[in-house]
């Protein structure tokens, strides 16, 4: 014998709520996701635009002195990476880090992301690299990010270590120098990270 049916008045508001909390699930999920594909795309695409943010909290000129803790943060985290891959760490070079300033400012006041200016107003970062008199392997690594000051050496590192080739980049052998420069144009913080497998 079967056993009795809930009627269809039952059924249909039951049907009805648990459909509205799939749904409900459903949508949080899928902004959820859409949020993280937003922010994680804008710190790996090229600089594309203006995003306005509160004056107070956005990007903004640094001093050397404001930069310098999270330019020295982000070597020390790519060198993390580095000693847990069995290399030896990358030194800081001040030489490279005043590099990296003119390469972020260049970035910044261009409004641009890349190794070179679209606009032809600064020189490569090959060129500056190579005019300065470092020879041998060198290598820059570009990164553009809205977030807070103070977890920009993190976001970088992380998003570069996501991309094969900047991975590579950071944990090549050759280079044992590195120096890197930030600034902020007013919408987007932008870092040059630059190595060197020798100083001049």
């Amino acid at each position: 014998m079967k056993p009795p049916q809930p009627q269809d008045g039952y059924n249909a508001p039951m049907r009805r709520i648990r459909l509205g909390a799939l749904c409900l699930l459903l949508a949080g999920l899928l902004i959820g996701a859409c949020t993280r594909k937003t922010v994680q795309d804008a710190t790996l695409l090229p600089y594309a635009g203006e995003v306005a943010l509160p004056a107070a909290d956005g990007p903004r000129s640094l001093s050397d002195a404001e930069g310098m803790p999270t330019a020295i943060g982000m070597v020390s985290a790519v060198n993390v990476l580095r000693v847990q891959a069995g290399l030896p760490p990358l030194a800081a070079s001040g030489t490279l880090m005043v590099l990296g300033k003119v390469r972020a400012e260049a970035m910044a006041e261009g409004r641009y992301l890349g190794h070179e200016d679209p606009a032809g107003a600064s020189p490569s970062a090959r060129q500056i690299i190579e005019d300065t008199g470092f020879r041998g392997p060198v290598a820059e690594l570009v990164y553009a990010n809205q977030g807070p000051l103070e977890t920009l050496a993190t976001d970088a590192v992380r998003a570069w270590e996501r991309t094969p080739a900047n991975r590579e980049v950071l944990l090549s052998p050759e280079y044992a120098f590195a120096g890197v420069g930030l600034e902020g144009d007013g919408s987007w913080w932008k870092v040059s990270l630059l190595l060197a497998a020798s100083e001049p």
